[in-house]
């Protein structure tokens, strides 16, 4: 199996860490999605998971705790119901082809750039109040991120669809990620350990630490650079990732 044999995941991590910080855009998503490229899908999801947590705990910590709580009150169905999903998609990506999430995957990066694309418009009119969409939203971000941690795409429209207050998206968002990260992290032990071996834990733990200076730098150097050009040729790059993606695995599947 492809695991910390060669220095690229890494190096991955440190790059798809880096962009994070100057951007702004997913890490998971990227870090999976650049993985994904030379390794097979459900190793990169897994590597992904304890860097991306780890990450996500950051955020929640530097928001504070009792704003963590209000958010936990306000979006607990959201939270809940990505948890759930978050169980099924996980079992799923050990158990189907993984032709069908690289085309999940292609699918939810298209719809990442779609969405930045649109920044500064008005986000689609969606029935995104209602108990019945939180649910059914937070089953659809939880199944897409378990199974390709591309969560993000799915929990930022519902979140526009509903007009959140703009300094809720961003702890609501973390909440969910961190959540389900948590149940694919339990899901992945329970019925797949062999992703994770205990060998492979003190480089899973390096990539983690790695991830966070990296992004750290990041953020540095998102004050030096036109952050609008960047993101933008980082939005092409997410595009041909999607591209690259999405034709393996339909080649696969047609194969």
């Amino acid at each position: 199996m492809f695991g910390f044999d060669s220095p690229l995941p890494l190096l991955t991590v440190c790059f798809a860490a880096l962009l994070h910080g100057i951007s702004g855009l997913g890490f998971p998503l990227l870090l999976t999605a650049i993985l994904a490229t030379f390794m097979p899908m459900k190793v990169a999801v897994a590597i992904s998971l304890w860097p991306t947590l780890l990450l996500n705990v950051l955020s929640i910590a530097s928001a504070g705790w009792r704003q963590t709580a209000n958010i936990l009150r306000r979006y607990a169905r959201l939270a809940a119901s990505s948890v759930l999903g978050s169980f099924v998609g996980m079992a799923l990506l050990v158990h189907l082809p993984q032709a069908w999430f690289q085309v999940l995957l292609a699918a939810m990066m298209l719809l990442l750039v779609a969405q930045q694309a649109r920044h500064g418009h008005t986000a689609p009119a969606l029935a995104a109040t209602s108990a019945r969409a939180e649910i059914g939203f937070g089953l659809l971000a939880g199944l897409v991120g378990g199974a390709t941690n591309a969560m993000s795409p799915v929990i930022l429209l519902y979140l526009l669809a509903r007009k959140t207050p703009v300094e809720d998206i961003a702890p609501a968002a973390n909440l969910c990620y961190a959540t389900g990260k948590l149940c694919q992290l339990i899901t992945l032990y329970a019925v797949a350990p062999e992703l994770l071996p205990a060998a492979m834990l003190p480089d899973i733990a390096l990539a983690a630490a790695l991830a966070v200076v990296f992004l750290l730098i990041g953020l540095r150097i998102r004050r030096f650079i036109p952050a609008r050009r960047f993101r933008v040729l980082l939005l092409w790059l997410v595009f041909a990732l999607a591209l690259f993606t999405g034709i393996s695995g339909l080649r696969a599947l047609l194969a």
